[in-house]
């Protein structure tokens, strides 16, 4: 690009400047190539099923929807929920526009077999928004994680501020089912019902086997249902 300046005198002078995406905070460890959001490296068609993407420290606001085999590393990736962690990568609603009429619209959205997402902090509270009051919560989304798919590892996160669910994984009575899940090594907190409908689940785990281990739950209204 070029960039033209005129200053108060009337002098003009011009400069080339390049535009580039290799700094971006999220890395496609196959490719190489950065992006500025987690989508963004999700969505590139480079981006290929089994390729790992590697998210620094920050705060990411928009609606994360992995629909490829991928191994997704936070900053905390390896380091258990309540463990001693270093800068978050913070995933939170893109918009306020969701509640209180539909609680149930996710953060993050596990849609694919074979994902793995480890090391990251999600809340249903974008601090920068004003949302929807409740429980001394000021939220924007109910639902913190959707999961639908076999062999989902779900590992070393921090779950926060939900109305519905922390960590729901959907499979249904009929079909479909899921198997090979694992959610291990997170901490919940601040998950609580709305209107006492019977919600604020940390996990709710229907129609799918797997392993759930040495998770943290505090200030919540349940656990864990099955």
């Amino acid at each position: 690009y070029t960039v033209t300046v005129t200053d108060i005198n009337g002098c003009t002078t011009s400069a080339t400047v390049t535009v580039s995406n290799d700094v971006g905070p999220v890395l496609n460890n196959n490719t190489g190539l950065t992006y500025c959001t987690i989508q963004a490296a999700i969505n590139d068609p480079l981006t290929l099923n089994f390729h790992t993407i590697i998210v620094s420290a920050g705060t990411y606001a928009e609606h994360v929807i992995v629909n490829k085999k991928l191994d997704i590393r936070g900053p905390n990736y390896g380091i258990s929920g309540t463990g001693s962690r270093v800068p978050e990568a913070l995933i939170v609603p893109e918009s306020n526009t969701f509640l209180p009429g539909d609680p149930w619209t996710e953060v993050v959205y596990i849609n694919s077999d074979n994902v793995s997402f480890d090391g990251f902090k999600i809340s249903g509270d974008n601090p920068l928004l004003s949302g929807y009051a409740y429980a001394g919560m000021d939220l924007d989304k109910g639902q913190c994680v959707y999961s639908e798919g076999n062999n989902v590892q779900f590992r070393n996160n921090i779950v926060e501020k939900a109305i519905t669910m922390g960590f729901f994984a959907g499979g249904a009575q009929v079909a479909p089912h899921y198997a090979d899940l694992v959610v291990s090594n997170n901490k919940f907190e601040n998950i609580h019902d709305i209107n006492q409908l019977g919600y604020g689940f940390a996990m709710y785990i229907q129609a799918t086997t797997g392993l759930i281990s040495n998770n943290t739950v505090e200030n919540s209204r349940t656990g864990i249902q099955v």
